[in-house]
């Protein structure tokens, strides 16, 4: 029983360990990015203003990019890679996606920005790329059934707004 114990209370240790270690970088990052300006404000809403965004994307940039997009966090690989995406695309805009760009939409894996996705999301988890690049696909994949869902619900309140008046 008493080793059983100490087993217990070496793993909590551990685990412990490895919370403080992560809490520590998180704060050191955090302490760095704490005065600049949020690089993305708001998700983006069209194509071009994308590009033009990835077209700045090196160097300090990069690096600011992915602590910000890091510090949208979630509970897991998958939470965390959708908070993220959702702060950087519309629905409206990431129906014009996909992972490869085939079907006539655009390639999200050739933006400088997926790197940043990626590093951002292995740097709350430990994960592999194969991992964050499938729950992007997947997030890519339904944002026309997000899309459609948002309209019919803006479309049912403006209809409600209109029958209260």
């Amino acid at each position: 029983e008493i080793l059983t114990r100490l087993t217990v209370l070496r793993i909590v240790q551990q685990q412990q360990g490895e919370l403080l270690r992560a809490l520590t970088v998180r704060q050191t990052r955090g302490e760095l990015v704490e005065n600049l300006e949020l690089l993305v404000s708001s998700p983006f809403d069209d194509v071009s203003s994308l590009k033009t965004f990835d077209s700045t994307i090196q160097g300090e940039i990069k690096k600011t990019l992915v602590q910000q997009l890091a510090d949208a966090g979630g509970s897991g690989v998958a939470s965390c890679t959708r908070r993220v995406m959702r702060s950087l695309f519309t629905d409206q805009l990431a129906c014009k996606f996909s992972w490869q760009g085939r079907k006539g939409k655009f390639s999200f894996c050739k933006l400088h920005l997926a790197k940043c996705v990626v590093s951002a999301v292995r740097s709350c988890n430990q994960c592999q790329d194969f991992t964050v690049e499938s729950v992007i696909k997947d997030w890519l994949r339904h944002a026309p059934a997000r899309h459609r869902a948002s309209q019919k619900e803006q479309s049912a309140s403006q209809d409600w707004e209109q029958s209260q008046l």
